[in-house]
């Protein structure tokens, strides 16, 4: 088949949605025909009368069978089909109707009936015979695959149901109506009707060839091709339109049309129609437009066959696809898939796609169809069939039709312009079409770095090109850089990034864009350019450099359009001195006052004022000599004239000024420099504003333009037909291409998107300390391959599950151990042995150190090696065997067939004492060979060093040094090319074995990096942690390995270092059988030649690289593999309605206790119940974790020892050392005493009584007593007053009677030291304590059991089977409960009953479940099929007065109901494109709509957010809440922001904005705005400042406090927290706490404390009393980094403050 035959293929409209030219539904597909060439092999039959060729079989006669498909896109519910109990949801699937036997004729094209379409005729040629006609000349009709009659003719089209036929000879014509009778459908012929194309004598007739039915609305016409007779050149006349009835076709011969009276067009000599059809009009009021294709070119035709657009082109098939109603798509021999449409010259055609090139033979692809976000087309329509005897004759390979994706934003667009009637004028047209196939920037619904369109994918240069030619700049420049309306501070992206700039250019509205597309790709060059006023400056461009050229020749085309200030920030970019002087030229020439300061800033900046190395030591301009000049005669002006003296002259410049500036204007020493820049630095926005006005943008007429586009109307976010469940899943182009059934995202694809490896909310919530639940504890794999090689070793993506050994010594623990035999078992899963070569110098002992020391029954307890003095010939050390396979032999010497065992870490933790007790070499650790099979302990000799591959030495001057048997020598203090060093660093003494007594030793201590740690006189410190990492990756030679030193968790040297096995010559090396032979006796040795006191603990080895971070971040901690495993499984009911009886909720955690067991409120049992003994006993005295001051008799009583209860419940005698006993020592899973009677999971569960604490009886009374004495607040160190009367009549910022640090315990000593690091990390995705609640409306605290001292949040921190939840005011502080989980966040006390919801997020099951606490109850759960940005808390005035969660997505913010009827998250607000890609550092609500009961709503939400690279400014953005969702950045550069409701503020109102901003390098500022609602926009605004506070560090000038390790990072640097009327401001770190009262418009100072102490999180809340405020702080502990604080600061506010409604 020359071309393929095919139906009409599918297309789009204008709009970009589906258009079926010949079907009224996708259902039936489209129809096409696939030829089989078959021979069959059987008995031949002029042999089969022989009886001696009876089995002879051959070949027949090769026969061609054509059969009718149907082939379906697959994209919609319609063309689905159920295959195999297996959804058709993505590419296209294709299905066989039947056999079209007719012999001697070729199908050669296919009709269907528009209105029926199960209805459809398959035309015929003759393929037998001389001189084959090329029309056709017979047709066969079909319905629903069944053969109704076969008719010869020549052409047919359908009317309705019915077929217009045109005669086999062309002379007549006549209509098929269609009838049913009790046989079944068949067709009754009319009378014939001869069609006259030409009147006259026979040189005008014309012969009918063919006809195409046109529609528009209920007319209907005909188009006709007929040939002239006498030349046979072809025409196409188009017939007048005429509605016709469709039950009475009588009238249908009005529809003929004739050369006399209906337009007509003349084809070339020699060109035939190969195609031709109706595209679809936008509305019925629009143009229509026919599309034909010839051999020779494609053309549009108006209805008045006028060629509106035409492409010389030769065609693979004769399928037109319409793309609107004004272009067309087809398929190119050259394998390409292009469009032609009705623009002028080079904009009225293009390609779409380009399909692959076969590379033997000829490819006649076929365009099958044309979606939204996809294209169809088939490459094979024929094949070979050869059919073995037995066989069935009618079975084939079939091949489906192959789908890809279609960027379509180009052909859409030019259509949109076509189908205007001015091009230049916008429509709603284009700016939906740009919409929906235009610019995307968010993955979303697509998961990370997935999906098509975005990143600018689509737009192409002729797009930016063809807009730009007519008029449309705004569009263009928002398909470049999302934004129509732009200005010089914008947060551009722009795309794509692989257009070049010269093409991106035609899309920039003005200069600023300009500028960000020239400096886009680079990040600081890029941030410079945005605000010169602000960032720090970058390289700029040379003169000659493209950039700079390109920008002086767009400098001259701005100022042909009389754009001054455009042109001059190009020509501050070029950096020539041409460019130079005529920017001085503007400058001057464009003020309106030649005496004013306008223009004085620009020229500053022109002369080089306050730019290092500019003017003496470096050879100035002369049009920075002129500006200089300019700018000191200005400086001089009095009434705007320059003085002179007496005689007439002007006083001389200074000596000084004429050196810098005049010298060089003398002609001896001009001369050029046309490499270098003239100007280092840009001239800044503020100074170009003041020197040249800048023109106002203009907006199009119709204001199309002023709202951004929304990206979520994108089809690649809502699919082909707004359905989200049909949008694809591409992985990758690559991957995806030629699939026939990809994956769906909808319903069908929450399994498979686990299969994909989308993230996780786990990972997105990015817990440093999360662990999976069955990754310890679990089954030895010690099971290796065949060959002995372990499985699995360095393979998994996850660096725990690539742990090789890890040793904790916890042997120590039990005294029955014989570990000095058995040796130290290994904590990971392989079960590795080390043992102790020396068992008369070598104990153990408790650590000393600061990693975790372990839980007894939940973590293995942490012991040190000790080591005594001995002698140095003598073996000693620790020995593990890594023979070749294991999972130790790691690292280094592995071929490419073990490639993930190339990788190794090793770390460990050493004590040394003074220097002067270290006298020799240490040898730490030690990898050598036992090539001889000699006894492993002579190996332990430290001067046996035959055999040795590698060794890390410690040398008595305090360096490390890494020695390898190729000779390789590395010291810890060389460092390496990757590595600056210089500074230093206030955390490297922390851990040096206690804490440090005094500030100034802290300093003191600090050692140089690359030297170890020794112990200090006073017997504390010499604490080291080392870390060798090892990589044979990417090595050219087996033996080279990139070895890493870290020490401290800091990186300080590293090289390529040459490990042999010795003895090991060249040759030996290529063999691979050598090595391994060798390596079959390889260990590892530790601590050879120990000193006197020496300690060794904590060993762990990685098959895996560990980033610096990681091991900085870990090298306290205890691995999930020391975790002892001990489940419990509990579950918890679900809460029922009134209606619905209790049941157990199948799958959750807890299931209901049992009727009787759940004890009364005032009789909880926890944990730790009371041994059975004295029913008087007083339980209320049984003292706590932090209890009150103790009296006097209490501190008598503590004298003598108390009956305690231990972790099982046994009585003991409590000690002095209990107080600092570990809090989760106990079985806090409720493990009940043995000889408990009985035991209740809900007694179990209630966390009540988890440490069975109660408030002592008269602590409230004495809290009080105290408060009446006025007993000064506590601080830390105070700053005295700076001023007298400074800070008002109500000054507490004087130093008081008891350290504020101090009045609190530490956070180990009320959890353990795991947890409390933990806390100090902080929960993911979320702040410590919340958040700011001090814009929302007032609550009313009367129905809360804590008495309204609600503000601030408690803290959650997870693990895999429990959650604790820490509050700093509650006894017990930590409460833990059963619950396993990623992640968790707690609400207040929400009623008077205590009703407590904690929200958790369960990773494994991707759930959220909402527990109420006090009633041990499921309220709801939620499953995440999106991601998690942030979370939070909200007050119950956020929405409703009712319990809300905030959830922040990439799509937008959600309020959470979970005790709504409806518990599901609605959408408060859309995530526009600035915010994309953002991190959420904090969020808060405020204002209130003035509602009340379930109708209150928040009106505004505050974000702070920073974009994913480090080191980038804080951001402040204000969201109406429930609004319109226009995004509004405060600030690009704030230091911490938080929203304010003055206690005056009441009803419906907007709250007040504080914003802490940088005045200078050192100062900070608080500034107070309100919030304005614009009645132009309808959307909000900031103010005019209404005071503003400068915060006094003085006092902390000097003072730079080091964060520890926190999950949200260190943004934002200044806490902003407020309540009532007062704000309070945090310098993180400076430690400084800063307290105003906002009076009277004014900040006044109230109180100010330096508490000495970095502050991880700060919140504010109403004290005891309704005259008081609480500041509750957490604070780091500046010497341990994994401990910390909650400190509290109560402020007495006045009576005016106070009366306000809380």
């Amino acid at each position: 088949l020359r071309h393929p035959t095919a139906s009409a293929p599918p297309g789009l409209d204008s709009a970009g949605y589906v258009s079926l030219p010949d079907t009224s539904t996708d259902k039936e597909g489209i129809l096409h025909v696939y030829t089989i060439t078959q021979a069959k092999r059987q008995l031949a039959p002029e042999l089969a009368s022989l009886q001696a060729n009876a089995q002879r079989l051959d070949w027949t006669a090769p026969v061609q069978r054509h059969w009718l498909c149907r082939s379906r896109t697959g994209d919609t519910k319609d063309g689905q089909e159920t295959i195999d109990e297996d959804n058709v949801t993505g590419g296209s699937y294709g299905s066989i109707i039947c056999d079209l036997n007719f012999p001697g004729f070729t199908p050669f094209r296919i009709v269907r009936s528009k209105a029926n379409s199960s209805l459809s005729a398959v035309l015929f040629r003759s393929s037998l015979g001389i001189g084959i006609s090329v029309d056709a000349v017979c047709f066969a009709l079909f319905e629903n695959g069944k053969l109704l009659e076969k008719r010869d003719a020549r052409d047919l089209c359908f009317l309705g149901e019915n077929a217009l036929v045109l005669g086999q000879d062309g002379t007549i014509m006549y209509l098929l109506t269609k009838k049913t009778n009790e046989h079944g459908t068949y067709f009754e012929e009319g009378p014939p009707f001869r069609p006259l194309l030409g009147f006259g004598n026979r040189q005008d007739y014309v012969d009918c060839r063919r006809i195409l039915c046109v529609t528009s609305g209920k007319e209907t016409g005909l188009v006709v091709v007929g040939t002239k007779v006498t030349d046979n050149q072809v025409c196409l006349v188009a017939g007048n339109l005429s509605e016709v009835n469709a039950d009475d076709m009588s009238g249908w011969t009005r529809l003929i049309p004739n050369l006399q009276d209906n337009a007509v067009m003349w084809l070339k000599s020699g060109e035939e129609v190969l195609s031709m059809t109706e595209l679809p009009r936008y509305d019925e009021e629009g143009r229509r437009c026919i599309a034909v294709a010839t051999q020779n070119r494609v053309m549009l035709l108006s209805s008045s066959m006028i060629a509106r657009s035409e492409m010389s082109i030769k065609l693979s098939s004769t399928s037109l696809a319409s793309i609107g109603s004004h272009t067309v798509a087809f398929c190119s021999s050259d394998f390409k898939i292009r469009y032609l449409c009705c623009l002028d010259g080079k904009f009225s055609q293009g390609i779409i796609a380009t399909l692959p090139n076969p590379r033997y033979g000829h490819a006649p692809y076929h365009l099958m169809a044309i979606r939204p976000d996809r294209l169809l087309y088939f490459q094979y329509h024929s094949g070979l069939r050869m059919v073995e005897q037995g066989e069935n004759p009618n079975c084939f390979l079939f091949p489906n039709a192959i789908t890809r994706p279609a960027m379509l934003l180009e052909p859409m667009v030019s259509n949109a312009l076509c189908e205007a009637d001015n091009p230049t004028e916008s429509t709603i047209l284009l700016r939906a079409v740009i919409e929906r196939f235009g610019r995307k920037v968010g993955s979303f619904p697509h998961g990370d770095d997935e999906g098509i369109g975005i990143n600018g994918t689509g737009l192409t240069p002729q797009v930016l090109d063809v807009l730009s030619a007519y008029g449309h700049r705004h569009p263009a420049n928002w398909l470049l850089t999302g934004s129509a309306r732009f200005d010089r501070m914008a947060n551009s992206k722009v795309l794509p990034p692989w257009m070049p700039v010269s093409d991106k250019s035609a899309g920039c509205l003005n200069a600023d864009a300009h500028l960000h597309v020239i400096a886009n790709g680079d990040q600081y060059f890029s941030e410079y350019v945005k605000s010169p006023d602000m960032n720090m400056a970058s390289t700029l461009p040379r003169p000659s450099d493209p950039s700079a050229i390109h920008c002086r020749e767009l400098a001259k085309k701005a100022m042909a359009k009389g754009d001054v200030a455009g042109a001059l920030k190009l020509l501050d970019l070029t950096g020539s001195q041409a460019a130079e002087s005529a920017m001085l030229q503007l400058i001057l020439a464009s003020q309106v006052d030649p005496f004013t300061e306008d223009g004085t800033p620009a020229l500053k900046a022109l002369s080089g004022f306050g730019e290092e190395g500019f003017g003496s030591k470096t050879y100035n301009s002369a049009a920075a000599s002129l500006a200089a000049l300019a700018v000191e005669l200005r400086s001089r002006q009095e009434g705007g004239v320059v003085p002179m003296k007496a005689n007439g002259e002007i006083a001389p410049t200074s000596e000084e000024f004429t050196k810098r500036y005049m010298r060089q204007l003398a002609p001896s020493v001009q001369r050029a420099h046309r490499a270098q820049r003239v100007r280092h630095r840009l001239v800044g926005e503020e100074a170009l504003g003041k020197a040249v006005a800048r023109k106002q943008q203009e907006i199009d007429g119709d204001k199309l333009w002023i709202n951004p586009c929304s990206e979520t109307k994108h089809v690649w976010s809502e699919g082909p037909f707004k359905d989200k469940e049909n949008i694809l899943l591409l992985g990758s182009i690559e991957d995806w291409l030629g699939r026939r059934r990809p994956a769906i995202l909808g319903k069908e694809g929450a399994e498979i998107a686990l299969e994909r490896g989308e993230k996780t909310l786990a990972d997105i919530l990015n817990r440093g300390d999360d662990y999976d639940g069955d990754s310890f504890g679990g089954g030895v794999h010690d099971e290796a391959d065949k060959d002995g090689w372990a499985k699995g070793v360095g393979e998994a993506r996850d660096d725990d599950q690539n742990l090789a050994a890890y040793y904790r010594f916890s042997e120590g623990s039990d005294e029955d151990n014989d570990w000095k035999n058995d040796g130290f078992s290994d904590l990971s899963q392989f079960n590795n042995k080390a043992v102790v070569i020396d068992q008369e110098t070598t104990t153990l002992d408790a650590t000393q150190s600061n990693v975790d020391e372990g839980d007894p029954g939940k973590t293995k307890q942490l012991y040190d090696v000790c080591f005594e003095e001995h002698d140095g010939e003598v073996p000693c050390g620790l020995l593990l065997q890594a023979p070749r396979g294991c999972s130790l032999d790691i690292g280094m010497l592995h071929t490419s067939a073990h490639e993930s065992r190339k990788r190794c870490t090793l770390e460990f933790w050493y004590h040394l004492p003074t220097p002067q007790q270290v006298r020799e070499d240490i040898i730490l650790a030690r990898r050598s060979l036992n090539q001889d099979g000699a006894e492993l302990s002579k190996l332990c000799i430290p001067s046996h060093r035959e055999s040795v591959l590698w060794e890390l030495v410690l040398i008595p001057t305090g360096e490390l040094e890494f020695r390898t048997s190729g000779g390789t020598v590395l010291l810890s203090t060389e460092g390496d090319d990757d590595f600056e060093g210089g500074g230093t660093d206030l955390m490297g003494d922390f851990d040096n074995g206690g804490f440090v007594g005094d500030d100034e030793s802290t300093v003191e201590e600090i050692e140089e990096r690359g030297v170890v740690k020794w112990q200090r006189d006073d017997g504390l410190g010499g604490w080291n942690h080392v870390c060798i990492v090892f990589s044979s990756r990417h090595q050219d030679d087996l033996t080279d390995c990139l070895v890493t030193m870290f020490m401290g968790g800091k990186r300080c040297a590293s090289t390529i270092a040459t490990i042999t096995p010795p003895g090991f010559d060249d040759g030996m090396m290529f063999d691979s059988s050598n090595v391994d032979d060798a390596m079959a006796k390889s260990v590892y040795i530790f601590c050879l030649n120990p000193c006197p006191s020496f300690r060794f603990t904590e060993l762990r080895v990685w098959a895996c690289e560990r980033k610096e971070d990681d091991i900085k971040r870990m090298q306290y901690e205890a691995l999930s593999a020391a975790e002892t495993k001990r489940k419990l499984r509990i579950n918890i009911k679900k809460k029922t309605t009134a209606k619905e009886s209790a049941s157990p909720l199948k799958g959750n955690l807890l299931a209901p206790p049992k009727q009787g067991d759940a004890p009364s409120r005032s009789e909880r049992k926890g944990f730790l119940a009371p041994p059975p003994g004295d029913k008087n006993q007083d339980t209320k005295q049984t003292k706590g974790l932090l209890p009150p001051p103790p009296s006097r008799k209490e501190e008598e009583a503590e004298e003598s020892p108390a009956i305690t209860n231990d972790a099982f419940g046994f009585p003991v005698a409590a000690t002095k050392r209990d107080s600092k006993a570990d809090l989760f020592a106990s079985d806090t899973f409720g493990m009940s005493a043995p000889n408990a009677s009985s035991a209740s999971l809900n007694a179990a569960f209630d966390p009540s009584g988890a440490f069975s604490f109660e408030d002592p009886a008269g602590a409230k009374q004495q809290k009080t007593k105290a408060k009446k004495q006025k007993a000064p607040a506590p601080s830390g160190t105070a700053l005295p007053s700076l001023d007298s009367g400074s800070y008002g009549t109500n000054d507490q910022s004087s130093l008081g009677t008891i350290d504020i640090w101090l009045s609190a315990q530490p956070l180990s000593r009320q959890v353990r030291s795991s947890a409390a690091a933990a806390l100090v990390r902080g929960p993911p995705a979320t702040r410590h304590f919340g958040g700011n609640r001090g814009g929302l409306a007032p609550s009313d605290p009367s129905d809360r059991r804590d008495n309204g001292k609600f503000g601030v949040g408690a803290v959650a921190i997870c693990g895999a089977e429990k959650t604790v939840v820490y509050r700093h005011d509650r006894a017990p502080q930590a409460k833990t409960y059963p619950i396993g989980a990623s992640g968790a966040i707690i609400s207040d006390e929400m009623d008077n009953e205590g009703s407590e919801y904690l929200c958790c997020f369960l990773a494994k099951d991707k759930r959220m479940v909402v527990f109420e606490l006090s009633t041990k109850t499921v309220v709801v759960e939620l499953q995440m099929t999106t991601k998690l940005n942030y979370w939070r808390y909200l007050p119950p005035q956020a929405h409703g007065h009712t319990l809300v969660f905030m959830l922040i997505t990439p799509v937008g913010g959600f309020h959470w109901m979970p005790l709504d009827e409806s518990p599901r998250p609605r959408q408060v607000w859309k995530r526009g494109p600035d915010l994309q890609g953002k991190k959420i550092v904090a969020y808060e609500e405020g204002g209130s709509n003035g509602l009340v009961g379930p109708g209150a709503r928040s009106t505004v939400a505050l974000l702070l957010v920073s974009a994913a690279s480090t080191g980038t400014p804080l951001e402040a953005w204000l969201m109406p809440v429930c609004g319109d969702s226009k995004s509004i950045c405060v600030s690009s550069n704030v230091l911490g922001s938080a929203l304010f409701r003055p206690y005056q503020f009441s009803e419906a109102f907007l709250p007040l904005l504080v914003t802490a901003d940088k005045m200078n390098a050192q100062d900070v500022i608080l500034e107070v705005q309100p919030l304005v609602e614009s009645l132009a926009t309808g959307s909000l605004g900031v103010g005019d400042v209404i005071t503003c506070a400068i915060v006094d560090q003085r006092r902390v000038k000097k003072v730079n406090l080091q964060p520890p390790t926190l999950a949200m990072g260190t943004w934002p640097e200044v806490f902003v927290c407020c309540h009532e009327n007062l704000i309070v401001a945090t310098i993180r770190r400076k430690g400084l706490v800063v307290a105003y009262e906002f009076k009277d418009g004014d900040l006044v100072l109230v109180r100010q404390e330096a508490l000495n102490h970095y502050i991880i999180d700060a919140g504010v809340r109403s004290g005891v009393d309704r005259d008081e405020a609480e500041v509750v702080l957490m604070l780091s502990d500046q010497e341990n980094p994994r401990d910390g604080r909650v400190v509290s600061i109560t402020i007495e506010m006045t009576q005016q403050l106070s009366k306000g409604s809380r």
